[in-house]
């Protein structure tokens, strides 16, 4: 594949649009200044920044074009990465400009920053690979991966993980070189959506891998396999958290497994579950088909389900926790603020829908809002 680098002119759009407010009260804080360098936020997936704060209304700062994306935004030091069918970009979350690069290559899945820019990529044969980008946007290693296209990897000091179409990768980042590789079973061909923000769990000492046909937990140190949770498709990334995992199946519900044994915990009967729960103190927050559930994470009740079909849409984007905020997207709202307390609606952007996750950074929301990625700050 050939790998290119250009640079790139400033070409953002500065915009200030209010967002649709359906309840009252406060308007709440600042969205977190903080980084978001993986799709579900950090290595384990959890998607929540619990000592954070979020305005109760959205108010747009800029918006750009990006194409039809194939990722989910990351962000860190300042920019934002969001990948199209052939193109990844780095915009400044300040000024929503075009800067330092385009990385040109066919990018399968949202990248993750750590360190450098890791960013899988496949060919027109489905012949997957793993990119480390410098700062600049310069490769610095590529590494064949097996099993065909490669999803969203995550990072540790130690290690990067991806899971690909049939297989479980852990690649070395001492020595650039993948330490092991298990076979899965391959996922069936699904929408090309549904796979950009799959990312395996990395824990201390083993990898927990959604699949075909469930959950699988995998030792670190050499892939063999700690225990496996059958079930439906997991097209989703499991969260990690306390010695649990939790992890949406999509035709089965969401479900708790102890880490150490696979030991189901509780389950929640739904349909349609295809994002990350997000992992709070207390509570987890999961969607099924239209809606989002705030879930208790020791006993499996329900505590709160949105009213009338909340989202308005099937949703694909992983929620977001930010202090007393559940954020969410779907195909009939592209972004919906949402009172982590009792699920009433706080404000939303019907927008054309969104197929990928949102992300929080340097005081922004940023979502991707059918081929515009828009960012929010406090109006």
């Amino acid at each position: 594949m050939d790998y290119t680098r250009r640079g790139v002119l400033a070409g953002g759009i500065a915009l200030t649009v209010g967002g649709c407010v359906e309840s009252g009260g406060s308007s709440g804080g600042d969205w977190p200044d903080t980084d978001w360098p993986t799709v579900a936020y950090d290595e384990r997936n959890r998607g929540a920044i619990g000592d954070g704060t979020a305005p109760h209304s959205l108010s747009e700062a800029w918006a750009v074009d990006v194409g039809e994306v194939t990722s989910s935004p990351v962000a860190a030091d300042g920019t934002v990465y969001v990948a199209n069918r052939d193109t990844l970009r780095a915009i400044s979350i300040a000024s929503g400009e075009f800067e330092l690069f385009e990385f040109q290559a066919n990018v399968s899945g949202t990248p993750t920053l750590d360190d450098g820019i890791f960013v899988p990529t496949t060919s027109e044969d489905d012949d997957g690979a793993l990119v480390r980008l410098d700062p600049s946007g310069d490769p610095d290693w590529r590494l064949s991966l097996a099993g065909g296209r490669p999803h969203a990897p995550v990072a540790d000091d130690d290690a990067v993980a991806v899971r690909t179409n049939a297989a479980t990768v852990l690649i070395d980042r001492a020595n650039a070189e993948v330490a092991w590789t298990r076979e899965e079973p391959a996922y069936e061909p699904h929408s090309r959506f549904s796979f950009v923000d799959l990312s395996l769990a990395l824990v201390d000492d083993c990898v927990v891998v959604p699949g075909q046909e469930g959950v699988r937990c995998r030792e670190r140190a050499d892939g063999s396999e700690r225990w496996f949770y059958p079930g439906d498709r997991v097209t989703s990334s499991p969260a990690v958290d306390g010695g649990t995992v939790y992890a949406a199946v999509v035709g089965d519900g969401i479900v708790a497994l102890d880490l150490a044994t696979g030991e189901e915990l509780w389950s929640v009967e739904e349909s349609g579950c295809w994002t990350s729960p997000a992992v709070g103190t207390e509570t987890i927050y999961a969607t099924a088909g239209f809606d989002v559930l705030a879930i208790d994470r020791q006993t499996g009740d329900v505590q709160w389900r949105t009213d009338d079909h909340g989202l308005h849409g099937d949703s694909y984007s992983n929620p977001i926790l930010v202090g007393d905020t559940v954020v969410a997207g779907s195909i009939g709202r592209s972004v919906t603020v949402l009172s982590a307390t009792d699920g009433k609606v706080r404000s939303y952007e019907k927008g054309k829908g969104t197929h990928v996750s949102p992300a929080i950074a340097d005081g922004h929301l940023l979502v991707v809002d059918g081929q515009t990625l828009r960012a929010y700050a406090r109006a």
